[in-house]
């Protein structure tokens, strides 16, 4: 199953016990003989996999595929594991099952964002553009409600003052994105670490004909590059984290990398 997988059935045990009248060590190693079960791990595999890459489906709809497979994913149980009651197994896989289904389906992740938001990306815009006084014509307006299904958006259009331009996003992360994308398709600039090359003069930004609008293709998206797990994630104290969480000390040491495994 997946890499997080016994991190994943540990954070569920002490429910399963409680469902299947189970003790705690009883529990887990019925979840690992589940998850040692090639032909039971594919099901399950296959049911995260409904709700993780199905987004362009409408709830109700992945949610039905959800269904067939969990009956199917039963069927397999009920003839494989014969210590556990079986009305009992039915209840607590779909208790968990369907708790995420539904969890994952209908409550999409939503972008997040403070009051302080729109200013720290109007202070980001400032810094790239050495802090001229057309900086102040962008507007920037962080609205969370904007996502769509969850998924990042941005949008561009002409602002409330003259030359300005308004910049409304779902997140930080969107109105910077569509920053750069007015720098780059809009006033044929251009920002990297090699350099920049930005063309914006005068005393009013380059007026946009129609509305810009674009959704991220994405729900999920990779965090940072390789380099940041060297640059700054060397110094999160992940370990503590998981330690408060209740995982042994050996468990997190074979888990997690080590200074040979950083960037460079």
């Amino acid at each position: 199953m997946r890499i997080m997988a016994k991190y994943y059935t540990r954070a569920r045990t002490q429910k399963m016990a409680e469902l299947l009248d189970l003790t705690k060590d009883e529990a887990e190693q019925f979840l690992s003989n589940l998850v040692s079960n090639k032909t039971i791990s594919a099901k399950i595999d296959r049911l995260q996999d409904i709700v993780t890459f199905q987004q362009k489906k409408s709830p109700q709809e992945i949610l039905n595929d959800w269904s067939v497979n969990l009956n199917s994913l039963m069927t397999i149980i009920n003839k494989t594991c014969h210590l556990i009651n079986k009305e009992k197994t039915v209840h607590a896989l779909y208790y968990f099952e369907g708790c995420n289904a539904i969890a994952n389906t209908i409550q999409w992740p939503k972008p997040i964002a403070s009051s302080s938001t729109a200013q720290a990306i109007s202070d980001l815009i400032s810094r790239v553009l050495d802090g001229v006084p057309i900086a102040r014509l962008f507007q920037v307006s962080i609205n969370t409600n904007l996502a769509v299904n969850g998924k990042d958006i941005f949008e561009l259009s002409n602002g409330s003052m003259s030359g300005s331009i308004l910049i409304s996003a779902s997140s930080g992360v969107a109105a910077a994105w569509g920053f750069n994308y007015y720098l780059k398709y809009v006033a044929d600039s251009s920002f990297y670490w090699s350099g920049k090359n930005i063309r914006l003069t005068g005393s009013s930004l380059i007026p946009i004909s129609t509305p810009i609008r674009i959704v991220v293709n994405d729900l999920y998206r990779w965090y940072g590059n390789p380099c940041t797990f060297s640059y700054s994630a060397v110094f999160l104290e992940f370990f503590k984290v998981f330690l408060r969480m209740g995982f042994p000390q050996s468990e997190l040491d074979e888990y997690f990398t080590g200074p040979a495994f950083l960037a460079w």
